[in-house]
């Protein structure tokens, strides 16, 4: 029972002493001035009885709080930083080159828009989307090996797909008509 009465209190009480935490005195003619214009546009034209003045005064608060724990996490990364001096400068290094790689690989706008001629063989394995037809009977012992190993170890026909040329043509789908 004592601690279903004392929650309650416990809260007012918490809500008493930060309340009057919140309340900002000002020392000086101007900033009393700033302060009134400021909060004449935050709160609008509403009439005297129904603003919450209280609602603007926690959210100062919390901009201290807030400002506060900015700081101190500012700080914190400060001086990793400093730990961290020669991470940061490998890090730069690496950055600057791969800039100029990716700047001298650029593909010109123009090499886009045209069709590319093959340098592969037309009636090669695996060219126009055909498929490669394999007598096991007429490989050697050693390529027999490799026909064998590539289907133990990989489960599909190795020998056949390291016959076909990784930049093999396609068929064009495209319609007739485009």
């Amino acid at each position: 029972l004592k601690i279903l009465v004392s929650i309650p209190v416990l809260y007012v009480l918490y809500l008493f002493v930060f309340s009057t935490h919140s309340i900002i005195t000002v020392n000086n003619e101007s900033q009393a001035r700033a302060d009134k214009r400021d909060q004449n546009v935050i709160v609008g034209k509403v009439p005297g009885h129904e603003r919450n003045l209280h609602n603007i005064e926690i959210k100062d608060h919390m901009q201290f709080h807030l400002n506060h724990a900015l700081l101190n996490l500012t700080d914190t990364m400060l001086k990793k930083q400093l730990h961290d001096v020669n991470i940061d400068r490998k890090v730069t290094k690496v950055s600057q080159v791969v800039k100029k790689v990716v700047d001298e690989n650029r593909p010109n706008a123009q090499d886009s828009q045209s069709v590319l001629e093959t340098k592969n063989n037309p009636k090669g394995p695996g060219e126009n989307g055909l498929g490669i037809t394999i007598e096991k009977n007429k490989l050697s012992e050693e390529e027999k090996k490799k026909f064998d190993d590539g289907w133990k170890n990989n489960a599909y026909n190795q020998f056949a797909s390291d016959m076909m040329s990784l930049q093999r043509s396609l068929p064009d789908v495209r319609d007739k008509e485009c």
